[in-house]
């Protein structure tokens, strides 16, 4: 995939640094005192980038960032010597129109992009055309057959036929299962994880535990 061609997004905070300029070269200091040097461009996002999803056609990438303002990072042009970036919102305010947590993942055909709020609850489609909302679905309320409230909509993932969204809700410490189609979901009662990959037949899907745990599901 081209989303390991040397391309590293991150976020450069420097003096005279505008944000959407191309850094050619930065050198960072870890904290056990050791310099990395990546490879490839670095490209100045909003604070705090949290995720990373890069469309199938590894053209364009799409990050989340949880800094000030909360906001989400589109890229296009990954491969070129110059990638292009827009930022909504624009401006450097929060907008509350604007939700954005560690859930971020494009449509099989990347026509669509899956975005969790966070706090709210909820996941947001955008078509990646216009970048207008197409769609809107709260983790609240009736799913599986059981009430559902106060959720937090946390990292989510597709399966690759497009027909499932699975989201994590970590304030009911459950995985949701929704069809992209309007109907009824499920929910999987799982502890608390960070994160879903799903396999590359989509019959199971794995999630990551703070204790560096991994567990792997079927459905």
């Amino acid at each position: 995939m081209l989303a390991y061609r040397g391309i590293f997004l991150s976020c450069v905070v420097a003096a005279g640094l505008c944000f959407g300029q191309t850094v050619a070269y930065v050198r960072s200091v870890l904290p056990n005192g050791r310099e990395i040097e990546p490879v490839g461009n670095w490209i100045p996002l909003a604070p705090y980038p949290f995720a990373l999803a890069i469309r199938p056609d590894g053209a364009q990438a799409a990050v989340p960032s949880i800094g000030f303002p909360f906001a989400l990072n589109i890229v296009d042009g990954l491969a070129s010597s110059q990638p292009q970036t827009r930022r909504f919102p624009e401006t450097r305010e929060n907008d509350p129109a604007v939700e954005v947590d560690a859930g971020v993942a494009y449509s099989p055909d990347g026509k669509l992009l899956y975005v969790s709020t966070g706090d709210s609850g909820k996941v947001r489609v955008y078509s990646t055309n216009d970048w207008k909302l197409a769609n809107e679905a709260s983790l609240d309320g009736l799913i599986g057959g059981k009430e559902f409230e106060r959720s937090f909509a946390a990292s989510l993932a597709i399966s690759h036929d497009g027909k499932l969204l699975f989201v994590i809700d970590e304030g009911n410490w459950r995985v949701v299962v929704r069809p992209r189609s309007r109907g009824d979901g499920h929910c999987l009662a799982v502890r608390m994880g960070r994160c879903l990959r799903m396999s590359l037949n989509s019959d199971r899907f794995g999630s990551m535990w703070p204790q560096g745990m991994r567990r792997v599901r079927e459905f």
